[in-house]
């Protein structure tokens, strides 16, 4: 074990044991998430792309049309990352128990 901390060992091992099959969360995350490179790219894509065109629609006459196509390509560009890349991520907190300043009475503790 070496030099890690008791609480580093215990965190590996809680995060291999959450993702299953022994490995690490940043393996699992290396293997099911596209890389930052391609996030990159998507993002870039997802607001120029729509912007260009709405430019273009909008000097050819189509302005309210422009307006949609942008509209669209952007909310797809905000889904295409939060399906890919933020929904997987565990955003839970610690669970809390035995935390809590009030001792479990629900009341506030600053009172």
């Amino acid at each position: 074990m070496g030099s890690r901390s008791v609480y580093e060992q215990r965190s590996e091992r809680s995060s291999a044991e959450s993702t299953g099959r022994g490995r690490s969360a940043r393996e699992v995350a290396a293997v099911s998430s596209p890389g930052r490179t391609v996030f990159a790219m998507v993002l870039i894509v997802g607001v120029i792309g729509p912007g260009l065109a709405n430019y273009f629609l909008a000097q050819a006459g189509y302005g309210t049309l422009g307006t949609a196509v942008w509209a669209f390509g952007y909310a797809t560009m905000v889904f295409v990352l939060w399906y890919v890349w933020v929904r997987p991520l565990d955003l839970a907190g610690p669970t809390g128990e035995g935390e809590s300043k009030s001792g479990g009475t629900g009341e506030d503790p600053d009172r």
